[in-house]
Order: C-alpha cells, then sequence, then structure tokens
C-alpha cells in the first residue's frame, strides 16, 4: 500500500472512531 493511500485510511479510519465515540456519548447523555 502506497504511504499516501495509508495516510489517507488512517484518516478515514480515526474519522470514523470520532463519529463512534460522539454517538455513545451522546446515548449516555440521553440515556
Amino acid at each position: 500500500m502506497p504511504a499516501r493511500q495509508q495516510c489517507q485510511f488512517k484518516k478515514r479510519f480515526f474519522n470514523l472512531k470520532a463519529v463512534i465515540d460522539l454517538k455513545t456519548v451522546f446515548k449516555k447523555l440521553s440515556g
């Protein structure tokens, strides 16, 4: 995998993780 592609993949992965973390936080707040 090229380095540039790997960097994009990491960014996408961290974005996904951030979204999941936000969702769990909202669930805790609303729950």
